[in-house]
């Protein structure tokens, strides 16, 4: 049955600062498959990926 979602990539994670890591914190746009907002924001127990409307 195709639910029209791929199969999940498995990525290597990398090390990095948190000065590196401060120059992603925002809110990214992507529009296709569908339209939502990805936002990163830093928490005082880390970090948050959230995909707004889901």
């Amino acid at each position: 049955m195709d639910v029209g979602y791929s199969e999940a990539e498995i990525k290597t994670l990398v090390p990095i600062n948190q000065e590196g890591l401060n120059q992603y914190i925002g809110t990214y746009v992507v529009t296709k498959p569908v339209n939502v907002d990805v936002v990163l924001e830093e928490r005082p127990d880390g970090f948050m990926l959230n995909v707004l409307p889901y």
